[in-house]
Formats: C-alpha cells, sequence, structure tokens
C-alpha cells in the first residue's frame, strides 16, 4: 500500500514538512530546495543514512505486526519466534497495551 499523507505544514524556514503513515509505521519528511540539499549534505553519507533509516521503518512495521499479534491473543513467545523480537521485549509491549 503506498504512503498516506496524513498532514502538511510549512516550517518556520518555509520548507513543507509532511507527516506520512504506510501500514501503520508513521514517518516525516521535508522538501528542501536543491541547491540547500546539495550544500548542506556529506553525499557519501546518503545511502548509509538511508538504509538506516530503511531498517528502522523495517522494525517499526515488525514491531506493528507483533503488536497486532498480541491484540489477536498470541502468546508473548510464539509472537517472539514468529517476529524475531526477544521474549522479553514482547512482554514489555504487552504490558504496556493495557
Amino acid at each position: 500500500m503506498p504512503p498516506r499523507c496524513l498532514e502538511t505544514r510549512r516550517t518556520p524556514e518555509g520548507f513543507r514538512r509532511r507527516r506520512y503513515e504506510q501500514d501503520g509505521v508513521r514517518f516525516t519528511t521535508i522538501e528542501v530546495p536543491l541547491e540547500v540539499w546539495k550544500g548542506s549534505v556529506r553525499h557519501d553519507q546518503v545511502p548509509r543514512r538511508l538504509e538506516a533509516w530503511r531498517r528502522g521503518q523495517d522494525a517499526k512495521l515488525q514491531k506493528h505486526v507483533a503488536l497486532a499479534l498480541l491484540v489477536e491473543g498470541w502468546k508473548p513467545a510464539a509472537v517472539a519466534n514468529h517476529t524475531g523480537f526477544t521474549e522479553r521485549a514482547i512482554q514489555r509491549w504487552k504490558r504496556n497495551l493495557k
């Protein structure tokens, strides 16, 4: 499913800031003029940071799946086995759901 834009606002500097949601995971983007981007970003760092961001998004999606399974009534051990998180983390999330 493509990301759904939840809101668009202007930053104090005048850039567009957008919040999106995709598969239960929320993230924020900002539109920066290309001249500003090229002048302020180390381009050798972009691929590494982009990959780290994608890993974080994948982890948030997996946590969302784990919470959905807990709500369905799965046991923490089964959820941990299915998602790859530790059973202790699943138990903590279950406790915080209530």
